[in-house]
């Protein structure tokens, strides 16, 4: 997370070699109010470091470690610790895939019934 102090807006959008126009498009600041904060006359909101730091490292905004090793990159979602990257359909199919699970269990609990019974 973006510790507001130990960065002045500036500096942060050259170290992540985010152009003025760029950083303006992606805050939606007017442009005299994004000119007070590169001038350091005034701090940049919360939300507009969030999304900064979104689009300049992929980290979700999160106020946690709970996303920690996780990125967006390239439209996935990639988990940094395993090495593995996943699409919304990926997640989209989470529940359906635990559901089959559930259901081939189920199937094998059965079988394993019936074959006693018979």
């Amino acid at each position: 997370m973006i510790n507001k102090n130990n960065y002045e807006f500036k500096e942060f959008l050259e170290l992540h070699s985010l152009s003025h126009h760029k950083a303006l498009e992606i805050t939606q600041a007017h442009r005299t109010t994004f000119a007070r904060w590169l001038e350091n006359r005034s701090q940049p909101p919360f939300s507009a470091w969030e999304l900064l730091r979104l689009h300049a490292t992929g980290e979700p905004p999160c106020t946690d470690n709970t996303w920690h090793d996780w990125r967006f990159s390239d439209n996935f979602l990639t988990c940094t610790l395993y090495r593995r990257k996943f699409t919304p359909t990926d997640i989209l199919m989470i529940p359906a895939l635990e559901s089959q699970a559930r259901e081939l269990k189920n199937i094998k609990r059965d079988y394993a019934l019936q074959s006693k019974l018979f």
